[in-house]
């Protein structure tokens, strides 16, 4: 080799620490210091045909080459002989040609895959391996002397695959993190909404009565709990509680209190006594040990003017 491979990758690339501002850049930064490792294999070791191929989804697909157009290179499946072999054996792996057949590692490979690896000018293959996952892989051409690859050109090119698996996976991993992440806002932005719909969206008539209720979650959602309940007989029904905790636990937790009260106060021949009673052994059946709940239960008559005892 005629110098030392470049360190492509700074070992905190992709790791740690990533502001929002830069999670789009991520991957077209790798991409960039990946064609600066193409370049230099191409250059150092006099190689024509040098091309990158990443994952995405569930196939390999051409990201950077040189001499190569990308119109002209279909995917590779994660399911098929090539990615399977490279998942499985790693490292750099002779690409054999022979009597219209083509070979890797030993294993024939079928005539759609053959023909990608033509297309590519394909010699030796070197898997991008990371955290047992193949990120990608790079194809190599034969040299421009036609000479092998020595044993020391094959451990310049495992340093290089090594950091670009790691700059690639770091890439993958934080992509995985801000779909989960995004996934997460849906689910509590519909928890918010339903939760929103459980809160009195206006004021039953109470003559005599002037009130306000307002709520506002900590989180999106939360075990707060308000609530009015028009009763039989002209009655104003206040329940106002806490379910310990915050998020969607406490927020589910909180839609169960909501409708035990909304059921069980429809009973005219119960107490306030009696119904507080009912809904703190129904609550405590649907309760985790660690959860707790307080509640305030109240009628209001608005003929007598005041709020009725139990």
């Amino acid at each position: 080799m005629p110098s030392k491979p470049p360190r492509i990758f700074d070992r905190s690339f992709g790791y740690g620490e990533v502001s929002n501002a830069h999670d789009d850049l991520m991957f077209a930064t790798a991409l960039r210091l990946l064609d600066k490792s193409i370049r230099w294999i191409a250059h150092s070791l006099r190689i024509e045909q040098v091309s990158l191929l990443v994952r995405n989804a569930d196939q390999y697909e051409l990201a950077r080459a040189t001499a190569v157009s990308r119109r002209r290179v279909p995917a590779f499946s994660e399911r098929g002989k090539v990615a399977r072999y490279l998942k499985a054996h790693g490292g750099a792996v002779p690409v054999i040609w022979g009597q219209d057949k083509c070979y890797l590692g030993g294993e024939l490979l079928d005539a759609e895959e053959a023909g990608v690896l033509a297309t590519l000018g394909s010699s030796v293959l070197l898997a991008l391996s990371a955290n047992d996952r193949l990120t990608g892989f790079l194809s190599l051409g034969p040299k421009a002397t036609d000479e092998p690859l020595s044993a020391v050109d094959l451990r310049g090119l495992e340093s290089i695959a090594s950091e670009a698996a790691f700059a690639l996976e770091g890439c993958y991993l934080r992509a995985e993190e801000l779909t989960e992440r995004q996934r997460l806002e849906r689910e509590l932005e519909v928890a918010r909404e339903v939760q929103q719909r459980l809160f009195p969206r206006g004021l039953p008539a109470a003559p005599g009565l002037d009130y306000y209720g307002a709520w506002r979650a900590a989180r999106g959602v939360s075990g707060d709990y308000l609530d009015y309940i028009e009763l039989p007989g002209g009655s104003l029904g206040v329940a106002i509680g806490d379910v310990s905790g915050k998020g969607l636990s406490a927020a589910l937790l909180m839609s169960s209190l909501h409708s035990m009260v909304r059921a069980l106060s429809l009973d005219q021949h119960c107490s306030l006594e009696s119904l507080v009673a009912k809904i703190n052994r129904m609550f405590f059946r649907v309760s985790p040990d660690n959860c707790f709940a307080t509640l305030f239960l109240a009628r209001y008559d608005p003929k007598a003017g005041r709020l009725c005892g139990p």
